[in-house]
């Protein structure tokens, strides 16, 4: 989730997800944790979605999502980078706002269901 509460992803412009959220913006982001029923955790988001078609948007997203996933080493960062500019032409931004959100975490029932 961003700053500003907003969820920000990017996709392919011409994918079905985006046909999709053209028809209808209306939108569901699940994500979940955990193997064992025990273990499960996980939340949903319920919201609107708009698609954002601004290179910069698109690069900027990308970049935030791989500087995560880099860690410390501006090596790979800038590999990524370098990767970024190259598929950025052919993606959109999904500008995720959150209306409604459901959580659930099994850890906490302590074995007893």
């Amino acid at each position: 989730m961003d700053d500003d509460g907003t969820i920000r992803m990017t996709t392919f412009r011409k994918s079905q997800k985006v046909k999709n959220i053209q028809r209808d913006p209306r939108v569901t982001v699940l994500v979940e944790d955990g193997v064992e029923y025990s273990e499960l955790r996980g939340v949903v988001f319920y919201g609107k979605c708009e698609i954002v078609d601004d290179i910069e948007v698109v690069k900027d997203t990308m970049v935030r999502i791989t500087a995560r996933n880099a860690g410390d080493d501006p090596a790979t960062l800038e590999g990524m980078k370098s990767v970024i500019t190259s598929t950025a032409e052919k993606r959109v931004c999904l500008l995720i706002r959150p209306e409604r959100i459901v959580s659930w975490d099994h850890r906490k029932l302590g074995g007893s269901y």
